[in-house]
């Protein structure tokens, strides 16, 4: 049956010519588009193991010194200190708070802005592995905060579970422990930022990893604590996590009536609260890759329907010059399944002629590293991650591409084809 599908190919060669350039140029398009939403939903089903759900980022401004409400006794270093503490313990009394963090430098999750640094062992001097370093004061729970955990989500981890003693001990997210120290224990272990051998960080434990934003794989993170002073006020941000047995949108009503006022010491006042989680789905990351997925699926859709048209208007028109051939068919006994099925097979053995020059074209992409998101090496990587495994990644996506292409020839025949198998049956002829 292959052989007479090739040898009515080989008669139509100079239509199925121009057929097959549009199914390798539509094919090539496509496959970038699939590879591009391979990587995002790849990234978006890897593990993140954090929780924004019910954290809070709680705005504190103060007044400077020419405004009204400036208050001059109030801006000594003492008086700024004892003010924002009292800030941070009326948040600690608070009915409806479960725990309050202390970060600096917007080193809290969603906020798209990172500290990056690179850290190494001595025992491996040459290599250096950036990541983002997390800065918070260890006296209130940063990890609780913001729903972290260890093995695996197994369980819920606390600033407490770590010994903060020493000014540079550091813990490690699983990823940058796995790079640091492939085989051996990293407990105890010190590291130290790159090329700085005089201050050594020692290894407090290991956390899950979490990822920046859902569509980015994870990243190596370091965390290390820095007390809270009068000189790094300015930097500091106050998170806390309400308790979950009282709705979101209950406890931002009461914290604006009820607690907010209370907030206002010295020259500090209460500026806004806002949900970790909006922040994170605001930020300009993820507005940026959401953009980006819509034109992409948009065009996707275009090429696909301009595929399905193309398709149907040719095999109508080479139906309906192939009526005798299709009537001498059905007069020595062939079947309307069997004329729908040889159209549909010559459908796709086109496809399958278009795709040989579209996996080379492809691959010298690949190879030549051309296209950004094929094989890119990143800091930002845990271990085994598939999408950095060309030869599999391409495999997989020419393999989703050909099934997309598939059903799309399939749906565009499918109408000329069962008018096809009318001719000689005594209906009407006309298409």
């Amino acid at each position: 049956m292959l052989q007479s599908i090739f040898k009515q190919l080989w008669n139509c060669k100079e239509n199925n010519i121009w057929l097959v350039l549009e199914l390798l140029i539509v094919f090539c398009l496509i496959w970038y588009m699939v590879d591009y939403m391979f990587v995002l939903s790849y990234n978006k089903s890897t593990p993140d193991h954090k929780n924004l759900h019910h954290a809070w980022l709680i705005n504190i401004s103060e007044y400077q010194n020419n405004q009204r409400n400036y208050q001059e006794t109030e801006n000594d270093p003492e008086s700024r200190m004892a003010n924002f503490e009292r800030i941070i313990q009326t948040l600690r009394n608070n009915p409806g708070v479960e725990a309050v963090a202390i970060s600096f430098n917007q080193s809290y999750p969603g906020t798209g802005s990172t500290w990056n640094y690179s850290f190494q062992t001595k025992k491996d001097s040459t290599s250096g592995y950036t990541g983002q370093l997390v800065m918070f004061d260890p006296r209130y729970d940063f990890f609780r905060v913001f729903g972290y955990s260890k093995e695996n989500g197994k369980k819920e981890v606390s600033v407490s579970d770590f010994n903060w003693s020493a000014v540079r001990n550091v813990v490690l997210s699983r990823s940058a422990a796995d790079v640091l120290f492939p085989d051996e224990q990293p407990e105890g272990q010190e590291i130290y930022l790159s090329h700085n051998w005089n201050e050594p960080y020692k290894v407090a434990g290991i956390i899950d990893n979490v990822k920046l934003f859902d569509f980015l794989r994870p990243q190596y993170n370091y965390y290390t604590s820095m007390l809270l002073t009068a000189e790094n006020i300015k930097n500091a941000h106050i998170s806390v996590r309400s308790k979950p047995t009282v709705s979101d949108k209950m406890f931002k009503e009461n914290f604006q009536k009820e607690t907010a006022k209370l907030l206002n010491k010295g020259n500090f006042y209460f500026k806004s609260i806002a949900s970790h989680q909006y922040i994170n789905d605001n930020s300009s990351t993820v507005k940026e890759i959401s953009k980006e997925i819509q034109l992409r699926v948009s065009l996707m859709i275009f090429f696909l329907l301009n595929i399905l048209l193309c398709i149907l208007g040719t095999f109508w028109y080479q139906v309906n010059q192939r009526k005798g051939e299709i009537g001498i068919r059905k007069a020595i006994g062939a079947s309307n399944r069997n004329i729908n099925k040889s159209l549909i097979l010559e459908s796709l053995c086109l496809l399958a002629i278009a795709m040989i020059p579209a996996l080379l074209i492809e691959y010298q992409f690949v190879h030549r590293g051309i296209l950004e998101t094929l094989g890119t090496e990143s800091n930002f990587i845990a271990g085994e991650y598939l999408p950095d495994k060309k030869f599999l990644r391409f495999l997989i996506t020419n393999f989703i591409t050909g099934c997309i292409m598939a059903v799309i020839i399939i749906i565009a025949i499918w109408v000329p084809a069962k008018k096809s198998s009318r001719y000689g049956t005594g209906r009407s002829n006309k298409i």
